[in-house]
């Protein structure tokens, strides 16, 4: 099973775009593991946004995708406590 690393990038609550990687993964701990560099790379580049990364197979992409096609728009998931 192949994996696609999924990036939900926020610059403001409103305004989050979905950015993914052409080429996915062979493992879901490869994926996880460049997802740790990325978060990394994200947070120092842009301190001042919010985000999160999936590392979703390739069944789970074709549905977030296809939900995005709907006219959906990407969003963070809010915090359990709130």
């Amino acid at each position: 099973m192949k994996f696609m690393m999924v990036i939900i990038f926020c610059v403001a609550a409103d305004m989050c775009e979905t950015i993914y990687e052409q080429t996915p993964y062979n493992t879901q701990y490869e994926c996880q593991q460049e997802a740790a560099v990325v978060r990394n790379y994200m947070i120092e580049t842009f301190p001042n946004s919010a985000g999160e990364i999936y590392c979703f197979s390739e069944e789970e992409f074709l549905l977030y995708n296809e939900w995005l096609k709907d006219g959906n728009k990407p969003k963070l998931t809010p915090p359990a406590d709130a």
